[in-house]
């Protein structure tokens, strides 16, 4: 099964790089969407990545996309000061593609970007019937719990692989991704983690879920290795994919 690559350009804004699966399979639903955005140093076009959109591809049409400054795509990434800005666009694409209930999966600063991006917008906000945030920061910079230096600047200092390109100027002033999560109102959220994940403790994790004012489920993965995000998708994709299709249920 072959991903379709494209790009979006953000109006004002970047390119950024996607990749889309059409739903395929007896149980796929035509007006059923899936969009999976990864975060720092994330590329959707990696195993993890793509093995859970073709898992995804089962039950309805799967969009991923590269924030800016990653693989792929032009920009500066900020550190989700901008990036909220660019899924708008993601929504609009697959609403054109005939989707009508998404469920959205962010993966570290990519579920930083969707979750304020949808307290900010009740149009997508309504249209979405499952957020998933993995691995996701609640603050930033990180301060406490760890890690900060061990993890992010070391990806700093080693440039990214070569392809990221960061503005660490963001980074300023700190930001807190509570009140946004408060925001989502009643919109079901799975808060997902890794036991001792190296680049975002799970501590951050509770801090969101306990903020979560919806249906809400809490999700730790029993892991030792301490995984992050793509290896968590690699490693434990049928975890993933489980907590992705069964959203929380609504009250009443």
């Amino acid at each position: 099964m072959s991903i379709d690559s494209f790009s979006i350009t953000i109006p004002g804004g970047p390119r950024i790089l996607c990749g889309r699966i059409t739903a395929r399979g007896d149980a796929a639903e035509p007006r059923r969407g899936f969009l999976v955005v990864p975060g720092f140093w994330g590329d959707w076009r990696r195993p993890g990545y793509a093995g859970l959109m073709k898992a995804l591809s089962e039950h309805g049409t799967v969009l991923a996309a590269n924030l800016r400054g990653h693989g792929g795509c032009s920009g500066w990434f900020s550190f989700g000061r901008n990036e909220p800005g660019d899924m708008g666009p993601l929504y609009d694409h697959l609403l054109d593609q005939g989707v009508r209930r998404i469920t959205s999966l962010g993966f570290s600063l990519g579920g930083w970007a969707l979750a304020e991006h949808l307290s900010a917008s009740a149009d997508h906000r309504s249209i979405t019937g499952h957020l998933l945030l993995a691995g996701v920061p609640s603050r930033m910079p990180w301060v406490l719990p760890r890690p900060w230096i061990p993890g992010l600047w070391t990806q700093l200092r080693k440039g990214g692989r070569g392809w990221v390109r960061p503005d660490p100027l963001s980074l300023l002033p700190g930001r807190d991704l509570r009140p946004a999560v408060e925001k989502l109102g009643d919109l079901p959220v799975t808060v997902l983690h890794c036991e001792r994940d190296w680049m975002v403790h799970h501590r951050h994790g509770e801090r969101l879920y306990g903020r979560v004012r919806g249906p809400k489920r809490w999700v730790l993965i029993p892991d030792r290795r301490g995984l992050h995000v793509e290896m968590v998708c690699l490693c434990h994709g049928d975890k993933v994919l489980e907590a992705a299709l069964h959203p929380p249920r609504r009250r009443g």
